[in-house]
C-alpha cells in the first residue's frame, strides 16, 4: 500500500478530510479554542512537488535548467529553508521579496527579480546585491543600465525573448508569445 501525503478524502470516515495521514479536524482541535483562520501545508507534498519538477528538469541534459519558485505565489518565510535546501531558485517581484530571499541566505545568483513594476530603489538593490534582473522591455533595460552605471556595477540580466508565435491555438486572451503580448 502506498503511503498517502498531501490532502485527501477518505470515504466512510467520520472526519473524511486528511493531510499526511492525519484528520484535518484533529489538527484544528489542537490549534486553538475558539478556532482561528490558519494555513495548512503538507510539507511532504511540497517536497515531493519540488523533487518531481527537479527530476523532470534534470532529464533535459545537456541543457542546464533550474527550478525557480515564484514568491508571489506564496512568500511564507517558513517555506524558504526547504526551497533553499533543495537548491531551488526564487523569482521575486518586489524589493520586499528580494530582501526576504537574501536575508534567508539565498545566493544572489539564485534570485530573479522580475516584473514590470520594478521601483528605482529595488532595481538598485538588485544590482548592488548581484541579483538577476529579468529585462521586460527596452525601457526596463535603459533604467537598469542607468543604475548599473551610477553604482559602477555590472547588472546580471536575463532577457525575455518573444518568439512572436502566430499560430498558438489558444484563446486570444491567453496568448503569451505573440507580437502584441505584454510578455516578451
Amino acid at each position: 500500500m502506498t503511503t498517502k501525503y498531501g490532502f485527501y478524502y477518505k470515504e466512510g470516515h467520520d472526519e473524511p478530510l486528511f493531510i499526511d495521514q492525519t484528520p484535518v479536524k484533529q489538527i484544528i482541535e489542537r490549534l486553538s479554542s475558539p478556532p482561528t483562520p490558519f494555513v495548512l501545508y503538507s510539507l511532504k507534498q511540497f517536497r515531493h512537488n519540488i523533487d518531481t519538477y527537479q527530476q523532470a528538469l534534470n532529464k533535459l541534459a545537456p541543457i542546464r535548467a533550474r527550478l525557480s519558485y515564484s514568491m508571489k505565489a506564496n512568500y511564507n518565510p517558513h517555506l524558504l529553508p526547504i526551497l533553499k535546501s533543495a537548491k531551488t531558485m526564487l523569482t521575486t517581484v518586489s524589493g520586499g521579496e528580494m530582501q526576504l530571499a537574501l536575508s534567508n541566505g539565498f545566493e544572489p545568483s539564485s534570485i530573479i527579480y522580475n516584473g514590470n513594476g520594478k521601483t528605482d530603489e529595488s532595481i538598485q538593490m538588485a544590482i548592488d546585491s548581484g541579483v538577476l534582473l529579468n529585462v521586460d522591455s527596452l525601457f526596463d533595460l535603459e533604467v537598469i543600465l542607468k543604475y548599473a552605471r551610477q553604482l559602477n556595477k555590472i547588472a546580471n540580466v536575463l532577457i525575455r525573448v518573444n518568439p512572436n508565435l502566430s499560430d498558438t491555438n489558444v484563446h486570444e486572451y491567453n496568448i503569451t508569445a505573440s507580437k502584441t503580448s505584454k510578455f516578451g
